[in-house]
């Protein structure tokens, strides 16, 4: 339970950014893989196994059994690497040309994948040790980085909205961040962050 927590928190400045950003521009959060991957057959299959969490990030879960050990799971075309669990560094990304890959799947297990070519506002609310969503508000924000690499030159962009998280008229009191991160495979990389 208190894993559970400090993810939520973790994951706190990403559902805000999105969620705001899709109250004005309209669009789904949780969304079945399909909403992302229409022309891929595998992303129709097994819809309650694999969510996409805005465009970034798609969560891998096994929800609909409980005496397995391990679930295939579908991986849409494109490199995916995981968020979250502290494996060996050489088995954290997967490239899939659209297909599936067989996990552990117990009862606490999860995984969440960034998507290639994004950049997501995550937080470490364990390491800060926060008890609150307000304590989270003083900590640092790490922005995770996943560039496409295609003949030498490396993408990436995001976004990030910040803002007191009191104020009800939040016109001209949010401070959103447009992010690009661009550069030269085995070269300098650079990160553009842009007020809006």
């Amino acid at each position: 339970m208190k894993r559970a927590i400090f993810i939520k928190y973790r994951m706190i400045r990403y559902y805000y950014t999105e969620m705001t950003w899709l109250s004005v521009e309209g669009g789904a959060f949780y969304k079945p893989l399909f909403f992302e991957f229409p022309n891929e057959a595998g992303a129709y299959e097994n819809q309650e196994l694999n969510v996409m969490l805005g465009s970034a990030l798609k969560l891998g879960i096994q929800s609909k059994a409980t005496n397995v050990n391990t679930t295939d799971f579908y991986f849409p075309t494109g490199l995916w690497c995981d968020v979250f669990n502290n494996i060996d560094p050489a088995e954290n990304c997967i490239y899939s040309s659209g297909e599936t890959h067989t996990k552990s799947s117990l009862a606490y297990e999860f995984y969440l994948h960034l998507r290639g070519g994004y950049i997501v506002p995550l937080q470490d609310a364990e390491y800060y040790s926060v008890k609150t969503t307000h304590d989270l508000k003083k900590c640092d924000v790490d922005l995770h980085i996943l560039p496409l690499c295609d003949f030498g030159k490396c993408n990436a962009t995001g976004r990030y909205l910040n803002d007191d998280g009191i104020s009800v008229d939040v016109t001209g009191k949010q401070n959103i961040y447009t992010l690009n991160y661009v550069g030269l495979q085995f070269g300098v990389l650079t990160l553009t962050v842009t007020m809006d």
